[in-house]
């Protein structure tokens, strides 16, 4: 058994790997994401979860009526960290190298709420993160045999 993590800080980005990784059973087996939590009775601003489009996924392993080939994560917007267990199979095409992952609200029509980018050098003062944005969501993936990736 080998480990795939994904650590999505943005809500359109590229995710570069060291290799490929060929076709097969994939288990999505937990899930954490970090926010600035929201004060007590503040609405939403991410629908309660995200929805994420992950482009290697594309032979409709996931039916919805609001968006094909989405991972829908539910996670509680009023706590720091939500750490979250699944047994969640799916299937895939190669993974390559470099890959595009789009984060939405849990609705799927809007971009998810990410804490802004701090350009290297930072600002002085740093810019005060805004409750709800989220800091950074991680995936984990199982995926059957390491043979299978290329070197």
């Amino acid at each position: 058994m080998a480990i795939l993590h994904l650590k999505i800080t943005k809500n359109d980005e590229i995710i570069n790997l060291p290799r490929e990784i060929h076709g097969q059973n994939f288990k999505l087996v937990r899930v954490s994401v970090k926010s600035s939590p929201l004060a007590t009775g503040a609405s939403e601003i991410n629908q309660g979860g995200v929805a994420i489009n992950l482009s290697f996924i594309t032979g409709y392993e996931v039916i919805s009526p609001i968006r094909n080939n989405m991972l829908f994560l539910a996670y509680d917007e009023y706590q720091n960290t939500n750490n979250q267990n699944y047994d969640q199979n799916l299937d895939s095409e190669d993974i390559p190298l470099s890959f595009r992952v789009q984060t939405f609200k849990y609705e799927g029509s809007e971009y998810a709420k990410f804490v802004a980018e701090i350009p290297d050098p930072p600002p002085d003062p740093l810019p005060v993160p805004v409750a709800g944005d989220i800091k950074r969501i991680d995936l984990f993936f199982e995926f059957d045999r390491v043979n299978l990736v290329r070197y």
